[in-house]
């Protein structure tokens, strides 16, 4: 049975991430109030939604290029 909307399933991963770099994200997400986690769930939430567009974008400009030939 899948989970309800309101039911959400996290999963625990380890990434390996230079020190100088989590400690920069680490300072910056304080000053706004983030948790960690949270804040990469955003960051990830962001590089799938860009990534998507751009592909809609690319797709786009494909048919386009093959309808003005």
């Amino acid at each position: 049975m899948a989970p309800r909307k309101s039911e959400k399933k996290f999963m625990k991963i380890s990434v390996s991430i230079p020190w100088e770099l989590l400690n920069e994200f680490d300072k910056i997400i304080e000053e706004h109030g983030y948790q960690r986690s949270e804040a990469i769930r955003r960051g990830m939430r962001t590089v799938i939604d860009e990534l998507q567009k751009r592909k809609r974008y690319k797709s786009l400009a494909e048919g386009e290029n093959r309808n003005s030939r």
